[in-house]
């Protein structure tokens, strides 16, 4: 009975941490995300710079943080699941959970993945629909994620609010070397530090940012596909849409296969300091609540 209160301990740790920690990754990434967003949205190629005064010069600054509400809200479901289920994977598949091999943390992201998408998908078609609707419509714009899911719900159904789920999930398959990388990163650190040396902020930021790094470094098409899908007014296309290989199609003829990586730049920089913080706040967030425990 013991054993069952330390492992359910241990798991609501993690969904407190993990929620914490998806607080923190949103309000420090929000603005390089809409970056990301824009210049994906943009048929043609067009800089940092360039994104940044259309940004400006359409919604004011307040428009690097349009659309944040909605993926604050669910970012601490998201990273219940994503810290949470990853837990639970943990207690199956690793000898020692509390200090998985690489191979254990790529396999235990592997695993909980596919629950990801579920609640992921509909805060991901509001980001992004909020993001670019100086670009889908400068005449309708909407105030924050309720009125938009509203308007869509009456306008195209519920439908409307899974929009690309099934690019949504393949990317977060790439959950798995999210995880893999964080451990590889912690392990190579420990092996040029003295024997029982702990870890330190930097160290648990550098980690986190080589996590967020690897993750979108591989998974960047996909999500270039996704965005695209998500953004597309079905309302205006009779509820269709095109697929993800007519999508794919779609961006190499307009701008080559270069074209998947559009955006690249302000979603590197923004994946390393953002997933720096998660795990740095979530590696104290769960300190600290061992601690009291």
């Amino acid at each position: 009975m013991e054993n069952k209160k330390t492992k359910t301990r241990k798991i609501v740790n993690e969904l407190v941490a993990g929620s914490m920690a998806g607080v923190f990754q949103t309000v420090s990434g929000h603005p390089l995300d809409t970056l990301k967003l824009r210049m994906q949205a943009s048929k043609e190629r067009i800089s940092l710079g360039a994104a940044c005064k259309d940004i400006v010069a359409k919604d004011g600054y307040s428009g690097f943080f349009r659309g944040m509400l909605s993926p604050i809200a669910g970012a601490g479901l998201q990273n219940i699941f994503i810290f949470g289920s990853n837990q639970l994977a943990r207690e199956f598949i690793c000898v020692d959970p509390t200090d998985p091999t690489v191979t254990e943390a790529f396999f235990s992201g592997l695993i909980v993945a596919p629950s990801l998408a579920l609640p992921l998908a509909p805060v991901d078609v509001l980001k992004c629909r909020l993001q670019v609707q100086s670009q889908m419509n400068p005449i309708l714009k909407f105030n924050g994620p309720m009125q938009l899911a509203k308007h869509m719900l009456n306008t195209q159904g519920y439908r409307s609010l899974f929009q690309g789920y099934g690019a949504c999930v393949v990317r977060e398959l790439f959950v798995s070397i999210y995880f893999g990388a964080n451990v590889a990163a912690k392990k190579f650190i420990k092996s040029k530090k003295d024997p029982g040396a702990e870890l330190s902020m930097l160290d648990f930021l550098f980690c986190g940012g080589v996590a967020g790094v690897s993750f979108w470094t591989a998974c960047y098409p996909i999500d270039m596909i996704k965005s695209r899908i998500q953004i597309i007014d079905t309302y205006k296309t009779g509820g269709k849409h095109p697929g993800m290989v007519n999508i794919y199609k779609q961006i190499v003829a307009e701008s080559g296969h270069a074209g998947l990586y559009k955006g690249f730049t302000p979603c590197f920089f923004r994946s390393f300091i953002v997933n720096g913080f998660v795990f740095l706040g979530y590696d104290l967030s769960m300190k600290f609540l061992n601690n009291m425990n």
